[in-house]
């Protein structure tokens, strides 16, 4: 029903201040100065709280929904993981599953924090996106052993102008279309109500 750990692991690593930028390009690169600042803010925060983190594991909880959360449309991500289902939910719905959704990224985003290990990340000069709105942070995880993986943050600009994370592209496996897949399945079987009792009820044990 979800990601592997390896492929939060590495959503997480693409935020890492030790990243080598690439060459300049003309384009636009506010999305990727918003990915590298808001990683810096992160890290920086569970170092200086790290005695706090050891003795409650829900600071880092904390500091996420501070500081990463502002920078992803949960709204936008839930419309396209549910696809034709969330035109079918109700308005309760949709905010019932954008809710659980939500808490299910955090708690995953959260847990994968404690696995950073200083490994490098490579990110490559954006290229022009056919619309200005939208854009493609390119990165290059080195692995403690084995091949470099490859993950993508895809932005869009909302209605106030600021850059969003809508998904999150790893080893050419898109975050989106993971769930949309696995909730396309879930529906028929268990209706929307039931897809939504079933993230609650993960969340609420903890699951990833």
């Amino acid at each position: 029903m979800v990601l592997s750990r390896r492929a939060f692991m590495a959503a997480f690593l693409v935020m890492s201040p030790l990243a080598s930028l690439g060459a300049a390009s003309t384009v636009d690169e506010t999305a990727m100065t918003l990915v590298k600042a808001t990683s810096d803010e992160v890290l920086a925060a569970i170092k200086d709280n790290s005695e706090k983190i050891k003795s409650d594991s829900k600071v880092v909880n904390a500091l996420v929904e501070k500081i990463v959360l502002p920078h992803i449309d949960f709204q936008t991500m839930s419309k396209l993981v549910l696809a034709v289902n969330w035109r079918k939910a109700s308005p309760a719905q949709q905010v019932a599953f954008t809710q659980e959704f939500r808490e299910l990224l955090v708690r995953t985003y959260s847990k994968s924090l404690g696995e950073y290990d200083g490994q490098k990340v490579t990110y490559f000069p954006m290229r022009p996106e056919s619309d200005p709105k939208e854009a493609l942070v390119r990165t290059e995880i080195q692995a403690k052993s084995g091949m470099p993986i490859p993950v993508a943050y895809r932005l869009r600009k909302n209605e106030q102008g600021a850059w969003k994370i809508i998904d999150v592209v790893i080893d050419e496996v898109s975050l989106v279309s993971n769930y949309r897949n696995t909730f396309a399945q879930d529906v028929p079987r268990v209706g929307i109500d039931g897809l939504i009792k079933q993230l609650r009820n993960s969340n609420a044990e903890g699951g990833v």
